[in-house]
């Protein structure tokens, strides 16, 4: 967002700015969940592509257990 603004870039970062200047709540929401929402599909992603590279993340074991033990 801060990037957009100063440098006058086109996106949802100027756009949410210029929302919340202009008092355009409903605008301001809905760029609240975009960004929200591809957070979570990013996080999402990023988790499964760590358990399909990561052999110890595949091995079933229990939840939480210590090493060792």
């Amino acid at each position: 967002m801060i990037i957009e603004t100063v440098f006058q870039y086109p996106g949802l970062g100027k756009l949410a700015v210029d929302a919340i200047g202009a008092a355009d709540y409903p605008l301001v929401q809905a760029v609240v969940l975009i960004y929200a929402v591809s957070y979570v599909i990013l996080n999402l992603a990023a988790d499964i592509l760590q358990m399909a590279l990561d052999p110890k993340l595949r091995t079933g074991g229990s939840y939480g257990a210590v090493a060792g033990r």
